[in-house]
Parts: structure tokens; sequence; C-alpha cells
């Protein structure tokens, strides 16, 4: 058991390879826009927190290296094996069931271009979880902070619209909604679905022994867990969710397409007048005729060719490789 903090916890979950960003190779967290990378920005969010990061051996090797280079010092916790975010959680839960303090949980695969905003947040996040103190919280935000076009790529939270206070009750969470039901899940006033949650210790100690306890359990065998993300494990079951408005835009960079709009035509990143995307790691130009959207990624032995849309299934075709 780690020692009492008299400060709230942070944990950042940062577990992820670039997959999606096939040939990238470096975890996903250590990849940079301006010179900063997505871990250092995720620790100066949560620079008044006692601050964890949850991740694997190998991933934690790298990402302490990186971090030592910057001197910055960062306390690690090492899951056996990473198991999805729902195991992060509750295995960074455990290590502090018995103090009485919130927590915020955040990943370090999110890009948001102003950290003194999010700080204005967290205070909001805190008045709530002292008015509620039995419920859990999950960032929502507004849904024309993203493009309409992408809004079926997204987690959607529909909450009650009527509440005393800033957060209110969520009614329910849909997971990529299309068509008819995306178009009822606006009309609602749904959210985005922002992958930040919040709520005393204690709150989701509770809701983890009710519906997903086997984190918690120091003696179980972590690798026989259950994958499952956190929101579905925990979230869409727990019996007091609140959301919170988030009015800070975010991305969360898990595609070409999204670094494409932060990095722009630096480097080797090639864009041209009719949106088409190339990634390559060699010195051969490439042109594109006659076409939109495409995404062309190179290296020495393979050329990926896919309409920009489809590369947030870039894992899939990798694994269509391997085959």
């Amino acid at each position: 058991m780690e020692r009492p903090s008299t400060k709230p916890i942070g944990l950042i979950l940062a577990g992820g390879r670039s997959q999606r960003l096939f040939p990238e190779s470096r975890p996903k967290p250590l990849l940079e826009v301006n010179g900063v990378s997505l871990m250092e920005q995720s620790l100066e969010r949560l620079k008044n927190f006692e601050t964890y990061v949850i991740t694997n051996q190998e991933i934690g090797l790298e990402l302490k290296k990186y971090l030592r280079a910057k001197r910055k010092e960062t306390k690690f916790l090492f899951e056996p094996e990473g198991r999805d975010t729902a195991a992060a959680v509750g295995f960074g839960l455990r290590h502090f069931r018995d103090q009485d303090s919130w927590v915020a949980i955040l990943s370090a695969d999110q890009w948001l271009q102003d950290s003194s905003a999010y700080w204005d947040f967290l205070k909001v996040v805190e008045k709530e979880i002292e008015l509620y103190p039995e419920a859990l919280f999950v960032a929502a935000s507004p849904s024309e902070h993203k493009p309409q076009a992408s809004h079926s790529q997204f987690g959607w939270i529909v909450s009650e619209r009527e509440s005393p206070s800033q957060s209110f009750r969520v009614k329910n969470f849909i997971e990529k909604p299309q068509g008819k039901e995306l178009e009822e899940v606006r009309k609602q006033g749904g959210g985005i679905n922002g992958g930040m949650f919040f709520g005393k210790i204690k709150t989701f100690i509770k809701a983890y022994k009710s519906l997903f306890p086997q984190p918690l359990d120091s003696n179980q065998d972590y690798f026989k867990i259950q994958r499952t993300p956190v929101d579905r494990a925990i979230f869409e079951k727990y019996q007091e969710v609140r959301s919170i408005p988030l009015h800070i835009k975010w991305e969360d960079l898990g595609t070409w397409q999204d670094w494409a709009k932060q990095i722009g035509n630096e480097g080797i990143t090639q864009i041209d007048a009719q949106n088409n995307f190339v990634y390559s790691t060699t010195n051969q130009k490439t042109y594109i005729f006659g076409t939109n959207d495409l995404a062309v990624i190179q290296t020495n032995d393979k050329t990926l060719v896919m309409p920009l849309s489809e590369t947030r299934k870039m894992k899939d075709y990798l694994e269509k490789l391997k085959e």
C-alpha cells in the first residue's frame, strides 16, 4: 500500500504502442507535437496531483529513459501484462484503496492544446466530487468539438439536461452510433466521451468490488483477467455516473489523419491540395492524381494504400498482413 497522500491521485494510462501509426514503433506516449510528447503533456495536466503512470514493463523502460533525459522524475506502476483499461485502472486503484482522496484517470494518448485551461476544469471536477461523493464522473465534450463526419467513430454519453450543479446524471452510454441512432443521440444533446474519469477512490473501489473485482486482488492470476475497457466494465454498469462538460478541444491522435492535423507537412509527412496524406521512411517521392483523402504509408519493403478514414483500422490490416 502506498503512503497516505494529501493530494488527489493521478493515474495516467500509458500502455499503448503506435500500431495505428505504422510504421512508427515508439510507444505512443512518446510521440511529439511541437517538441512536446504526449507523456509530458499528460503529466503537466496533473502537475498538482500525486501522479503515477500505469504501463507494462517493456514500454515502461522506454518511458523512464525518455523522461529521465527530459529530467522529469516520474512514478510508475507496472502491470504484469496489458489487459485493457479496466484491468489497468483497477490495478492502479488497489495501491491506494485505503486513501480518502479522489482520483483523476487520464490517457497518455490524448493531446490538448491548453493545460492551463484543463487545470480550471479539474477545479470544477473536485467541487462536483464533493457534492456527489458516491458518484463516478466522466468528461463529455460538446458534439461540435468534432467534425460531424467523424461522429460515428466516438463513444457518446446521453445525460439528463437539468442539474443544480455543473455535472449531469448519465442516462446512457452509446458506443459508435451510426445512422438514425446517431441522429437521435445528437437530438438528445449527447456529448462525446472524453475518456477521462474521476471520483473518490473509495467509490471506485466499491464499484470494482461489485462489478469487476479481479484487478483488485493481488493473488489473482493477472494474465487471466478479462480484456475489456473501463467504460464497459464499470461506467456502463455503475448505478450513479455523472458527466462533466469539457469545453477544451482534444485529439486522440490515433491515426495518421489525426496526426496530420497537428504536425502539418513537417519532416517526411506530405499532404497535397486534395488532402492526400503520405508518410514515408524512404526518399521516394509520391505523386497522387485524380483522387482525394487517400493515405499512402511507405517503408523499405511495404507500401500501404487506403482511404484516410480507414487508417483507424490499421491494426486490423496489419494483422491480415501477418496472416
